[in-house]
């Protein structure tokens, strides 16, 4: 048997050489996953001894996950029915004249597999078939997850740990930096931490904006575990401040015309303190800070330089500012390891890990020898799917895997699929930098490079288009060399013929509205009139069409118009929605309901339309001076009261019903022009009540912090797959449309 391989998709078909790793760039629709396919095949197809579980598929998402796997097994059952075909037969009806060779893809003018050897060839197909299922197609969490449970006790885990996500994870975060703090502040205070969180404190100036900062800098572990990252030193600004400083010293203000510079150099000239540390610094320029932070160049005369040092930056700003941010930060730095050191010792303890612990606890592991040598005889292949979407942890878990007891890269074991254009992720820690370190260790190895040109996603004037806009955007000039910036080479149509009739392939809608902030609405409509005209009554007729918005703070204006023009549509999960009208007023009696010593909460849900009180009432109520405005208020108290007793037997999606069925708040909205709209954020926030319900169980104060935390966080980039099958146009945003099909794509504002 012979696998031949077409390396130059446009050229001929090559007999195989010694197998190299391959660095395979993919633009949108160029057949990246059948390329992946065709790799897997000609594995399969080669080796007598190769078993599917040697083979390891790392995707982006489950979705990819599932389709890849698929997509091997439909091509393995339509090797096996074309290798099943006699040899004697004519080339009739599609079939083989004998000594034929099979193709995949059939009937490709390019096949990416050959085979000469049909016996070989269909022996390996029914055995692979017969144990496709221990294929390894999966996520990079879910392989690291594996590599965990095999070496639990060398990770210092629980064998039985268990994953938290979710409302869990932050509920069991909170209650551990609650503890943490306790220690840190109460139980176990050293002088080195208690000056720590002075001046952190006395730089943020509220507890819960450190709390918040922390939080932060708990999804950089990655970065914060390494002992050599730092924020570098005062030694790299001491010596340019002693010269700024020296240099007033010994020069005339004669010709210094701003005065608050003159200022400055008056008490530079007044004391001759020379400080020897960044803590002496901010004391010796305390009491200037502010004439620093005032200095205007351009009345500084022989002074400017020394003075651009001093003030450093913009107006408003100076080095005294500077300082204290870097000693801010240092501490910081030191209370963020340490809280991540308690927080790891308690999820030990806990026997539970978090998705980031998949990652770092694995790369941890690997750091033994003895277990990375027994990883590495796990796997003979790694793919990895969407290269240019890992972050600097996943990619050297991969990179470590892919190299022997050498260090050496392993010929032929690594495929990556990538196109750094594509790297959008950037919150999920996404980096084209580790793309392209990785993908230039590999080429410089010699890995194989390959461009995937042809594209079959999009009729031709759509991809004119495209290549135009790209080549504006990713010119050939010269460019920062430590900023990495991949050249644009222009797709190929791979489809000649268009897949349906349209009046145009590219559509521009105009829209005007007389007032600004009518635009939205305006364009809604327009979209939603092109919708009707161009639905043809089929089944499903709305399905093809996707509206991909770049952000979605005006997305109501657009609902509220497909409401009125009766078009059904698929939203995939937003947080914008937690910050309008119906969720903030329902959210504010629940922190009144959780949080009975909280005056601000009260007074917050009094307002809201659930009790509508005024501020006479409340001021009158709280004063205990107005009669009205007593009784107003103490009725207020009592239902608050009734709800938080309630809360004691009821889930919190119970009580949100209660809530609503008691106090009316739907016949209210019925009669607000916008009724609608709150009635659909209300159900938006019943569901995350209800997932909260199965998942944690947690009384209404851990809801509310838990909705608290979720507003700064950035919106799931993976669609869900609810009401998929649906007659309903697809809105989604750019990011969650990233990989996804559709015929007609419709790109609002």
């Amino acid at each position: 048997m012979t696998v031949q391989r077409a390396f130059d998709f446009s050229g001929p078909v090559v007999a195989a050489p010694r197998r190299r790793n391959v660095v395979i760039e993919a633009g949108a629709g160029t057949g990246k996953t059948t390329a992946i396919v065709a790799e897997v095949l000609k594995l399969m197809l080669e080796q007598d001894d190769l078993s599917p579980e040697r083979i390891v598929l790392v995707t982006f998402t489950e979705k990819a996950a599932g389709e890849i796997a698929d997509r091997i097994r439909g091509a393995l059952e339509e090797l096996e029915r074309e290798l099943a075909v006699g040899g004697e037969e004519l080339a009739v009806g599609g079939w083989r004249l004998a000594g034929e060779p099979v193709v995949w893809p059939k009937g490709s003018p390019h096949p990416l597999v050959v085979i000469e050897d049909v016996d070989a060839a269909r022996r390996r197909v029914t055995r692979h078939l017969a144990n496709i299922d221990t294929l390894r197609s999966q996520t990079i969490h879910s392989f690291c997850q594996s590599l965990l449970r095999t070496f639990p006790i060398e990770a210092g885990l629980d064998p039985q740990f268990r994953i938290i996500e979710g409302f869990e994870r932050s509920l069991l975060y909170g209650q551990l930096y609650d503890a943490w703090v306790d220690e840190e502040t109460r139980l176990h205070p050293t002088p080195e931490i208690v000056a720590e969180w002075e001046v952190v404190f006395a730089h943020l100036g509220y507890l819960f904006a450190i709390r918040d900062v922390l939080f932060a800098l708990l999804d950089r572990r990655d970065l914060l575990g390494e002992l050599d990252y730092d924020l570098g030193t005062f030694a790299l600004v001491q010596a340019s401040l002693e010269d700024a400083v020296t240099w007033v010293r010994r020069s005339s203000t004669a010709g210094v015309k701003d005065p608050a510079a003159r200022q400055v150099a008056e008490y530079f000239l007044e004391h001759d303190t020379r400080p020897d540390s960044l803590d002496g610094w901010l004391i010796f320029l305390q009491p200037i800070v502010t004439r620093l932070r005032e200095i205007d160049y351009r009345g500084c005369g022989p002074l400017k330089e020394p003075m651009t040092v001093l003030r450093s930056g913009e107006k408003g700003d100076s080095i005294y500012d500077r300082l204290a941010s870097h000693r801010a930060a240092m501490a910081l730095l030191a209370l963020g390891r340490r809280f991540i050191e308690f927080l790891d010792g308690e999820k030990r303890k806990l026997g539970v890990v978090d998705f980031d612990d998949l990652l770092l606890r694995t790369l941890a592991v690997l750091d033994d020898p003895a277990v990375l040598s027994r990883a590495r005889s796990q796997f003979d292949f790694i793919f990895v799917d969407e290269f240019q979407d890992t972050d600097r942890t996943q990619a050297r878990i991969i990179d470590r895997l892919a190299r022997d007891a050498d260090n050496a890269f392993v010929p032929g074991r690594m495929i990556v699929v990538g196109d750094p254009k594509q790297s959008i992720y950037g919150f999920r820690r996404a980096d084209p930098e580790t793309y392209y370190r990785m993908t230039k260790a590999l080429r410089d190895a010699g890995a194989e490079r390959r461009q995937l040109l042809d594209q079959y996603r999009s009729d031709a004037p759509l991809l004119e288009a495209v290549n135009a806009i790209f080549d504006c955007l990713f010119p050939e000039t010269e460019h920062d060399p430590n900023v990495f910036r991949p050249a644009y080479n222009a797709l190929r149509a791979g489809r000649t013929t268009a897949r349906r009739p349209l009046d145009a392939r590219i559509t521009m809608l105009q829209t005007n509205a007389e007032e600004k902030s009518d635009r939205y609405f305006a364009e809604a409509e327009t979209i939603a009139e092109w919708i009707v005209t161009h639905r043809d009554g089929s089944e499903h007729d709305l399905q093809r069409f996707a509206i991909l918005f770049r952000r979605l703070t005006k997305l109501d204006d657009y609902l509220d118009t497909f409401d009125r023009y009766d078009i059904e549509y698929v939203l995939p999960p937003t947080r914008l929605f937690l910050d309008r009208r119906a969720p903030v007023d329902l959210l504010a009696v629940l922190r009144a309901v959780g949080y009975p010593f909280d005056r601000g909460a009260q007074i917050s849900a009094a307002r809201t339309p659930y009790f509508a009180l005024t501020d006479d009432e409340i001021a009158g109520g709280i004063a205990g001076g107005h009669a009205d405005g007593t009784d107003a208020w103490q009725s207020f108290l009592a239902t608050i009261a009734g709800y938080r007793e309630a809360a004691r037997h009821l889930t919190v999606s119970h009580l949100m019903d209660r809530i609503v069925e008691s106090s009316g708040i739907e016949s209210i909205y019925a009669a607000a022009v916008e009724g609608a709209r709150h009635m659909r954020h209300l159900e938006h926030l019943r569901a995350i009540a209800f997932d909260y319900d199965l998942a944690t169980g947690g009384s209404v104060r851990q809801f509310v912090d838990e909705i608290t935390r979720r507003r700064t966080e950035p919106d799931e980039m993976e669609p869900s797959l609810v009401d998929e099958t649906k007659n309903a146009v697809r809105i989604l945003s750019v990011h969650a449309a990233k990989g996804l099909e559709f015929e007609t794509v419709i790109l609002p504002d």
